[in-house]
């Protein structure tokens, strides 16, 4: 569905988010007897959908643990078992791989040209750009070891990457895995060309760029973040100052950094997409790595990149930075914030799992921390912050998957490389509002907003509105059956709206309520109000979604 127009504003409106989200507590579940700082079972497996799968439980996995707790353990292995994790998996490499860029603008910004010339310019940018994602997808959904992350001998590819790196696929048009003939050697990531466009490196920085950016993403080693007190008298400006060799303050870092650039050093330094003229691009020059040093990686000798992806491979830093990383983002953390002891904890898991990534995430979702709303404090810091929030991503998956609404315009000119096309706008950030509702854009912010800000919000409030509208206009109208699945367009007794009510609690927040609680007097409050106001059922249940669609509990899971 494309939405190009505002909904139509419903008058006192200001008064929505009083009535219906001040009165949703996360911690605490009627009934049940759980402890304040810990999610209702309903909430524990809401919470854990959305971080696994980028969605709200069904309601008949809800209702399921609502009548038996002991089930939570179990849907949670079947949410990590089954293939819907894979848009997740995408989403987590996107961002701390930092490849999931703007689509119109440098790095990205590969035009239609040749054999894609038909297609839209946002589509073929957006395939391109998480291609290197898709690697790590591919891994996780085979149950491979994560280790294959950079030692696959393959790279991942579609009919369009294909034709941008110049492979050959079976030209079906499913992601598959790919190999160049071109002599260069397969390493995984290490292999990608998507991710050396992103991470480009000048004749002066001598891919140290790409070196420190891989050692940060897959070691968490992050060379950036060491203090360094630059001595006076350094000119950095310099290509040719020795300091870099001579100087102690400049060799801590430059001693371990440089003699890895070697390993990279066939991979062509910048690359421009919006300059290419024809595909494929040439991002390979063997003869680039001539006057580079012998590769040593932490001072272990290396012969190729190969040698470098085996290295990293059982590189025990490796292991840690996996799970860490994973952690951090199943709990909405910065990974460097994760403890040690955590990290020491979960890392039995991942060895007897084989270091394959799904048991891993199932551990951490049924975990006791996972399902704390506030600050769990272990002995070397804090294990989890409470409540996790919802990315322009999950926002977006979220809102689809509740009403059946996408967020999307088609933006018909051409911007110099091809028409754009189909955009999705929460989480789009060239276009629409990623960046507005607190998402990172994997150039300039790298980790996404924690909290809200009004931005945020008046996104959410927007998105919000036309949802609402056409949710109600699907199932009251059309019986499309994705909320209001008790209800006709003529039900308005009380008792029949509190048992939709009921439901709607259930499956948005994960809250188990009863018909006559007060989160449901609230929520029939305006129901009632809007109905008496306007006489017409569809448009009490559109101010009523209006308001639960905006709710916090939608933002902080």
């Amino acid at each position: 569905m494309h939405v190009q127009t505002r909904a139509k504003p419903l008058r006192g409106m200001w008064v929505v988010l009083l009535l219906v989200g001040c009165n949703n507590d996360p911690g605490k579940a009627p009934g049940t007897g759980v402890a304040p700082n810990t999610l209702s079972p309903t909430q524990h497996l809401s919470r854990a959908s959305i971080a696994l799968r980028g969605v709200r439980p069904s309601l008949d996995d809800l209702e399921a643990v609502r009548d038996n707790p002991g089930a939570l353990d179990g849907l949670i292995e079947s949410y990590a078992a089954s293939d819907d994790i894979g848009p997740t998996i995408r989403h987590m490499h996107g961002e701390w791989l930092l490849t999931d860029v703007f689509l119109s603008f440098y790095p990205a910004a590969y035009p239609t040209r040749g054999a894609l010339s038909d297609m839209d310019a946002h589509a073929l940018n957006r395939a391109v750009t998480e291609g290197t994602a898709r690697l790590a997808e591919h891994i996780v959904l085979e149950d491979r070891p994560y280790s294959e992350l950079v030692t696959a001998d393959y790279v991942m590819a579609n009919d369009v990457t294909a034709e941008v790196w110049g492979l050959s696929v079976s030209g079906d048009g499913d992601w598959q895995e790919a190999r160049f003939d071109d002599g260069r050697l397969h390493s995984g990531l290490l292999s990608d060309p998507n991710y050396f466009v992103r991470h480009a490196s000048t004749d002066t920085n001598r891919q140290r760029a790409r070196s420190a950016h891989l050692m940060r993403a897959l070691l968490c080693h992050d060379y950036m973040r060491r203090e360094v007190r630059v001595p006076e008298g350094i000119d950095l400006t310099d290509g040719g100052d020795n300091a870099i060799k001579e100087n102690v303050v400049c060799v801590g870092c430059h001693n371990t950094l440089d003699p890895m650039a070697g390993a990279f050093a066939e991979n062509v330094g910048v690359v421009f997409p919006q300059y290419t003229w024809s595909y494929p691009i040439t991002t390979w020059d063997p003869g680039l790595a001539a006057d580079y040093d012998p590769i040593l990686f932490y001072g272990v000798a290396a012969h190729d990149v190969l040698d470098v992806g085996q290295i990293i491979a059982e590189d025990n830093r490796f292991a840690r930075c996996a799970v860490r990383r994973h952690y951090g983002q199943m709990m909405a953390m910065d990974a460097d914030a994760v403890p040690d002891s955590v990290v020491d904890d979960l890392l039995p898991v991942w060895t007897a799992g084989d270091e394959r990534v799904r048991p891993l995430l199932a551990e951490i979702a049924r975990s006791d921390a996972f399902a704390s709303t506030g600050p769990v404090v272990v002995e070397d810091g804090v294990a989890a912050e409470g409540l996790r929030r919802a990315t322009p991503w999950h926002l977006q998956r979220v809102l689809e998957d509740l009403t059946g609404f996408r967020w999307e315009t088609d933006v018909t000119y051409d911007i110099g490389f091809g028409r754009v096309g189909e955009v999705e706008l929460m989480d789009n950030i060239s276009y629409g509002f990623r960046v507005h509702a607190g998402g990172a854009d994997g150039f300039d912010i790298w980790n996404p907003m924690r909290t809200a800000n009004p931005t945020t919000l008046l996104v959410m409030r927007e998105a919000a509105g036309m949802a609402a509208k056409h949710v109600v206009e699907a199932d009251l109208v059309d019986g499309e059956g994705h909320l209001l699945t008790r209800v006709s367009s003529d039900t308005s007794d009380e008792t029949s709206i509190r048992t939709q009510l009921v439901d709607l609690h259930l499956r948005l927040f994960g809250e188990a309520v009863s018909a006559d609680g007060s989160e449901v007097t609230a929520s029939w409050t305006v129901f009632a109000n809007e109905l008496e106001r306007s006489d017409s059922v569809t448009s009490a249940w559109e101010a009523t979604l209006f308001a639960m669609l905006q709710d916090p509990n939608l933002l902080f899971y």
